[in-house]
């Protein structure tokens, strides 16, 4: 488990890399055109208080991407409710630029995402979606190299209530999963990556956190193009935690 924490950590330092490059980008263009307008005698209140603005924007989104990152360090030590759709809001935060950047878009499509909450630990519950997310950014990279392509990446995520239970659909459309490895997509230690970016304890990490510590169910499939990733949970009914 620490194993696979400490993989993680590691992919998250890169999404933060790729998160703070372009509004550091936007920073240091403000910051030289604020020189310029200066030297040029075109620097009044108005234009300094519109740079100001723009700056203060673009470190507040570097702020909140950080805090995503604490958030995601801190192990919940108790249950607690959360509504699973901000949950995964936050954690796509940390991937917006990497997955732009590489041509792959991501759809939430949630039923009333605003009532949809579940017991349980809710920063591992976001490990989970990175698990799932980061699986589904590489395997669309890696079709598009088996067939030398340049298809539109895309990661579909659904969510609805059924029969009290909350059930979450992540898709892609990477190729789907062998038939020979679908079966142990969960064992310890299984990757069909290289030794680089897989350890193998992502997605056995992924299931334990959801069955055993949340009493849900995680499964894999193939659907269409790419591979769809299923998680259950039971729904809070009474805003009570256990």
């Amino acid at each position: 488990m620490q194993q696979s924490k400490m993989a993680a950590i590691g992919e998250m330092i890169g999404a933060i890399a790729h998160q703070w490059r372009q509004p550091l980008n936007v920073i240091s263009l403000i910051l030289y055109d604020l020189q310029d307008a200066f030297a040029d005698g075109e620097l009044d209140s108005d234009y300094l208080n519109k740079s100001v603005e723009e700056s203060v924007s673009q470190i507040d989104f570097m702020s909140k991407a950080i805090e995503a990152f604490r958030n995601f360090l801190k192990p919940s030590k108790k249950k607690e409710l959360f509504n699973i759709v901000q949950s995964i809001k936050e954690t796509l935060l940390l991937f917006e630029t990497m997955l732009k950047n590489v041509g792959i878009t991501v759809n939430l499509d949630f039923n009333d995402n605003s009532v949809i909450e579940v017991e349980g630990f809710a920063n591992e519950f976001k490990q989970v979606i990175f698990n799932i997310i980061n699986n589904a950014r590489d395997a669309i990279e890696g079709n598009r190299a088996a067939t030398n392509s340049r298809i539109k990446g895309r990661i579909d995520i659904t969510g609805w209530c059924s029969d009290n239970r909350v059930v979450v659909e992540i898709s892609d459309n990477g190729g789907g999963i062998s038939e020979a490895a679908l079966g142990k997509v969960f064992d310890a230690y299984f990757t069909t990556k290289d030794d680089k970016k897989g350890t193998g304890i992502g997605m056995y990490m992924s299931r334990t956190i959801i069955e055993k510590n949340m009493g849900g169910r995680l499964t894999a499939s193939n659907r269409g193009d790419g591979a769809v990733f299923t998680i259950e949970l039971n729904a809070s009914q009474d805003g009570s935690v256990s």
